[in-house]
């Protein structure tokens, strides 16, 4: 990626547009395939974790119903 850049900076310095249009594609590729390893590694990582407290996978549907009410204690002086 960092080769990639230089001569990406380079071919802008010097105004080249085809050569720009080369390494920005390349570049591209080169991105697209160093988010998917990470990604991959990333989903690695987790399939053996324990899920977390609070985890949206794992909270209880039951949770997701919970209502706000008001409400008025009447007392009864009798």
């Amino acid at each position: 990626i960092e080769k990639s850049l230089a001569e990406l900076k380079e071919a802008h310095k010097n105004q080249d547009i085809e050569a720009i249009d080369k390494i920005s594609e390349e570049l591209n590729k080169i991105f697209q395939e160093a988010s998917q390893t990470m990604y991959n590694q990333g989903q690695q990582g987790q399939a053996g974790q324990d899920p977390q407290p609070g985890d949206p996978k794992t909270t209880d549907k039951k949770d997701e119903e919970v209502t706000d009410v008001d409400f008025e204690e009447i007392k009864d002086d009798k």
